[in-house]
């Protein structure tokens, strides 16, 4: 295995615990809300935006454990039936994953430097949404680099 290797499956495991964390803390705010709502007839106003910011960053965090475990949603006929393709293929899928996350990382970056805010009763720093997307995509996008080499499971 190479360092490459090693260090995108430590990373990719690393941000899929943090997306479980997200998960997690999306389940307590809710019953918190839950709680106030209808126990204590006082809603807050953040709970809303809160699980909306938590889920989109437990989605972009677990992108890269679920492209590793090859969970995602494949188009495999061609892999399938030559499977000498299968390493243009992950070279293709990290390609356009670099790319992507280039661009969402420039938008990052141009949206931490206006201290651009998301819209909504509890706005956050919209840097901090779309910078977890940047972080997932590009993960993703190394993941498809090493899986250039590693055989899937289904060839042979």
């Amino acid at each position: 295995m190479t360092a490459l290797a090693r260090l995108t499956d430590w990373l990719a495991r690393a941000l899929f615990w943090l997306a479980m964390v997200a998960l997690a803390a999306i389940v307590a705010v809710t019953c918190f809300e839950v709680l106030l709502r209808y126990l204590f007839d006082a809603p807050t106003h953040w709970a809303a935006d809160s699980v909306g910011y938590l889920l989109a960053a437990s989605i972009m965090l677990a992108l890269p454990e679920v492209t590793r475990q090859r969970g995602h949603v494949a188009i495999s006929f061609l892999a399938e039936r030559m499977p000498n393709l299968a390493p243009v293929l992950a070279l293709v899928a990290a390609l356009v994953s670099l790319a992507t996350a280039w661009i969402i990382g420039e938008e990052t970056a141009r949206q931490a430097a206006r201290l651009v805010l998301t819209q909504g009763a509890a706005p956050i720093p919209k840097a901090w949404i779309t910078g977890a997307a940047a972080l997932g995509i590009g993960l993703s996008g190394l993941v498809f680099l090493t899986q250039m080499w590693k055989p899937s499971k289904g060839s042979g």
